[in-house]
């Protein structure tokens, strides 16, 4: 067997949330995406095959930036990291790692998202404290920043799960807490954070 492993990228999933940067929507959805039941239809546009790189169960998300670049995650450990991909060459071109932010014992990095300068921002989870992160990359995967979240009111025991970015440096940060009696209620809320990581407006 070679020593040479493939890794598969399958450019379309990006498609389910844009029309893709580096995957394409077919004509019948495009047909009817202004329609009151407006459906998308996925297809795989591209298989890239990536040398040494090892091909397994990719952690959500997906996610692909303004220049076709694929960006995936292989395991749920802060030292994996987040490889970006550059489907043109077919090669790795950075990785993104949690453990790159030595300020703060990180054991559990989670969401990750990309903003239009190809600065990578990711969610983090510390091994000593209930503190939330915000880990922020350099487009060529070296640390930038890290920045605590402050918690919502009445939600020191909080999940984020999810987050996003305005156009201004404000971050849009969605997840779920347990409710304080029984603990295994999840109760869900998204709100507004500045750059700071100071929470500025609830929003559910």
């Amino acid at each position: 067997m070679s020593t040479s492993r493939t890794l598969f990228v399958w450019c379309a999933l990006f498609a389910l949330t844009t029309e893709a940067l580096c995957g394409e929507v077919d004509s019948g959805a495009k047909d009817n995406a202004h329609g009151d039941n407006a459906t998308r239809n996925l297809a795989i546009v591209q298989d890239v095959v990536v040398q040494s790189e090892i091909a397994g169960v990719f952690v959500h998300p997906v996610k692909c930036d303004e220049d076709g670049n694929v960006y995936l995650r292989r395991e749920l450990d802060a030292t994996s990291g987040i490889i970006k991909v550059d489907p043109t060459e077919k090669r790795r071109v950075a990785m993104f790692a949690a453990s790159s932010a030595t300020d703060w014992h990180v054991s559990d990095p989670g969401y990750f998202a990309i903003d239009s300068d190809g600065n990578v921002l990711q969610l983090a989870y510390l091994l000593d404290s209930p503190d939330r992160l915000v880990i922020k990359f350099n487009k060529d995967g070296s640390h930038k920043s890290s920045v605590k979240l402050e918690p919502p009111p009445g939600f020191e025991d909080w999940l984020p799960t999810q987050l996003a970015m305005f156009g201004n440096g404000y971050l849009l940060v969605a997840g779920h807490k347990h409710h304080n009696e029984t603990h295994r209620i999840e109760i869900p809320f998204t709100g507004v954070y500045d750059s700071s990581g100071g929470s500025k407006k609830r929003l559910y």
